[in-house]
């Protein structure tokens, strides 16, 4: 069970369990990025949807909470 990340393949994934066991190891790099679109997307659509029905208040808005949501992950970072 060791990580040797010059060897390691695009598409390989570190096993998490002993060798000889059984079951697979998720990929978690495909996962996450497929979960970061998501909610990329979402966004994207969160502020079209507000675009459309508040205006550029509603854009605003959102602008206001992802700042403030930066603000809280930069400080979970730094503390922990």
């Amino acid at each position: 069970m060791t990580l040797n990340a010059t060897v390691a393949g695009t598409y390989e994934t570190v096993e998490a369990v002993p060798a000889e066991s059984s079951a697979v190891p998720a990929n978690t790099e495909r996962r996450d990025a497929i979960i970061f679109f998501v909610f990329a997307f979402a966004l994207v659509g969160a502020m079209v949807a507000a675009a459309l029905t508040v205006g550029m208040a509603g854009v605003g808005m959102i602008a206001i909470i992802e700042a403030f949501s930066m603000i809280v992950v930069c400080l979970l970072l730094t503390a922990g």
